[in-house]
């Protein structure tokens, strides 16, 4: 039977066909037995599952929702950010984090997307941001902060957190998690690296904490007590990283794995008024790029095994990552582990074939940009970048109308520029969203799109799926939507 034929079963079986979500199957390479998989699974718990309420599928998908708005001293140019996750996993294994740099100022916003267990997306959440805030320190900051770890006192003055007061830190690992830190701030002391060089600063940060996670795990296995318990576990499993720094005008996206993030730009002589900028390249199977950069890296005679079936040593699927040893280690390293011997990939030869370096991408806020969205794959799997701007100024469109209409007493508005906010204001009727937080609104057309608008009956079917078999269907999904106020350049300088 033929791919089209079966794909479009699976959707008619929930209610209504849907071809744009065959052409979502085809781009993402299904094969024959994956869709037939999945129609049969999906079929057979749609129909064991009660329908779900409308009330019901909201609170689900609100549950992990929150926003936090800033003031202009705290935010420069963001004003207000949204985020919300929903797991797949149990536990789930994507994690988030944002935070205001006490020193500098600027915003950090990350999202982490972890595999073989939780231990390393969650040990990168709560420490890849201070890596980073020391690594763009100037060098008398920095030694603030040495002095904050010499006379051993508990708060160091790096960050300030933005967090919801649901998602779990890892208390019983602070004290190592700190040591590690504090000896990276000793060597960023004896580091010559140019106080203006983000690029390498933020490249620094990431290669060393990965560094680390690889050296506390080596000294835990080697008998030392000096690191924390979970270091091995925590080294095994592994963690893609999408990491925002935004200072004044500036976005720094660093990435490493196959998140990503994009620009919403408003763009009036567009069709559809959005238009998106990419910041990051999905570092997969399907990178030409990355698959390129892996092969010149190793011996010739590698090549055939290097990646196969999309996969690094027909095993991992993203090709950049932190944690993940048994792609970075020595084979003798890795037979010193408990059963080491099958944790090694076949043609495993010279290692690492794996890396933590990030790619930094630098961007320039214009007027025209409203909003930056990062996510992880679990989005992405689902939705084009074109889409996700699009519902994004849409969201922005319909929450306006909420609003009552406001002239600013500066504002130099014409009769004309008036009356063209009117009718935005009027087109933004059609578009009033379900959802107050715009994370959770993609989230919902993500789960719910149909060729007929959102489709209650296929919403409920994704929420009410088993959780031995979500995965099956979709991964993770953690998102954060920041928005600017360009206009109004209120912009910080660096340091």
């Amino acid at each position: 039977m033929c791919v089209r034929l079966l794909a479009c079963r699976w959707f008619r079986r929930l209610g209504e066909s849907d071809p744009s979500s065959f052409r979502y199957l085809l781009h993402n390479r299904y094969d024959v037995n994956r869709v037939r998989r999945v129609n049969k699974q999906f079929t057979t718990s749609s129909r064991r599952c009660a329908m779900l309420s409308p009330s019901e599928v909201s609170t689900i998908l609100r549950q992990q929702e929150f926003t936090v708005h800033l003031d202009k001293y705290e935010g420069g140019v963001v004003t207000s950010f949204d985020t919300t996750q929903l797991a797949a996993n149990r536990p789930v294994e994507d994690r988030r984090s944002a935070a205001t740099c006490l020193r500098s100022g600027g915003l950090l916003f990350g999202v982490f997307d972890g595999h073989a267990g939780t231990a390393c997306s969650q040990a990168v959440s709560e420490r890849l941001f201070d890596y980073i805030a020391t690594s763009i320190l100037p060098y008398d900051r920095l030694a603030e902060i040495q002095d904050a770890f010499l006379h051993r006192r508990t708060e160091i003055p790096l960050l300030k957190w933005h967090r919801n007061p649901d998602d779990y830190i890892s208390v019983e690992n602070a004290e190592g998690y700190k040591k590690s830190l504090g000896r990276f701030v000793n060597d960023s002391l004896a580091m010559n690296v140019e106080d203006d060089d983000l690029h390498a600063a933020i490249e620094l940060a990431f290669e060393r904490l990965d560094e680390d996670i690889s050296s506390e795990a080596r000294a835990l296995i080697g008998g030392r007590t000096t690191v924390y318990q979970d270091a091995t576990q925590v080294a095994l499993s592994g963690s893609c990283a999408c990491v925002a720094y935004i200072n004044g005008s500036d976005v720094w996206v660093a990435n490493v794995g196959d998140s990503r993030a994009i620009i919403g730009r408003k763009a009036e002589m567009t069709h559809s008024g959005w238009i998106p900028k990419a910041l990051s390249h999905r570092h997969s199977g399907h990178n030409t790029v990355e698959i390129d950069r892996i092969r010149k890296a190793h011996p010739h005679n590698e090549s055939a095994f290097l990646i196969k079936n999309n996969r690094l040593l027909s095993e991992l699927a993203p090709l950049r990552a932190f944690g993940d040893v048994k792609y970075k280690w020595h084979a003798n390293q890795l037979r010193a582990l408990p059963n080491g011997r099958m944790l090694i990939p076949r043609h495993y030869y010279t290692p690492p074939y794996l890396v933590a370096t990030p790619e930094i991408i630098h961007h320039r806020l214009t007027p025209q940009d409203k909003f930056l969205v990062i996510a992880t794959d679990g989005l992405w799997d689902f939705m084009t970048k074109e889409k996700t701007v699009q519902l994004v100024g849409d969201h922005i469109s319909g929450r306006e109308t909420l609003e009552a209409f406001k002239v600013r007493p500066t504002s130099r508005f014409t009769l004309s520029d008036i009356n063209s906010k009117l009718k935005d204001r009027k087109s933004g009727l059609a578009s009033r969203p379900i959802d107050d937080n715009v994370a959770t609104h993609l989230v919902r057309h993500a789960l719910g799109d149909s060729e007929k608008g959102i489709s209650h009956g296929k919403l409920s079917a994704f929420l009410s799926l088993p959780h031995y078999e979500v995965r099956d269907h979709r991964d993770d999904i953690t998102i954060y939507v920041i928005f600017f106020d360009t206009e109004k350049k209120r912009s910080k300088s660096r340091g």
